[in-house]
């Protein structure tokens, strides 16, 4: 089966492509969880209610903040809201793309950014979605990014990351 997987448990929320990595995850974590998409919708949120996933580079780190100093935050986070599992379980406003920015805007001082929110649902619990702009088709999640170089990741018939080929790019730089 050639099939994604998302799964909270108490100390991480992963995502796992194929069946067999799926089954094994399981096997090795007691309480998984599977995750459902639900909807992407996009809206500005808090910077400090948002969790990163990854560390960044410092080297990297320096250009984003002259990036953002000079052009602005032109580009949106995607974030996963993870909702509806157990409360020792992962959940919350985890950021899928923009941990980088993330560590911009805090050390800028920038307090509001704008998010394509993914919610994505245990279905056991309380289910809190975020409410905003409905992103239904790929040209109004890339109508959202300075950059029209922008690759849509679907799911399911459902949008679960967005991110610019600069990125890419830029960021091979720093590695």
């Amino acid at each position: 089966m050639n099939s994604w997987h998302y799964v909270s448990c108490k100390d991480k929320v992963q995502e796992i492509r194929g069946y067999e990595n799926y089954v094994s995850f399981k096997e090795m974590h007691d309480g998984t969880i599977d995750l459902v998409i639900v909807n992407a919708v996009f809206k500005t949120l808090n910077l400090k209610d948002l969790k990163p996933l990854t560390i960044t580079r410092a080297g990297f780190l320096d250009e984003v903040e002259r990036s953002i100093l000079t052009i602005g935050l032109k580009d949106p986070f995607v974030v996963h809201n993870i909702v509806g599992v157990p409360e020792n379980y992962k959940h919350g406003l985890f950021i899928k793309t923009g941990n980088n920015r993330y560590f911009a805007c805090k050390k800028l001082g920038i307090k509001v950014v704008p998010c394509i929110v993914i919610n994505i649902t245990g279905g056991c619990g309380k289910e809190e979605f975020v409410e905003g702009l409905e992103l239904n088709a790929e040209e109004d999640v890339k109508k959202l990014f300075y950059t029209k170089e922008v690759r849509v990741i679907w799911r399911g018939g459902k949008i679960i990351n967005a991110y610019t080929l600069r990125f890419l790019k830029i960021s091979n730089l720093y590695r």
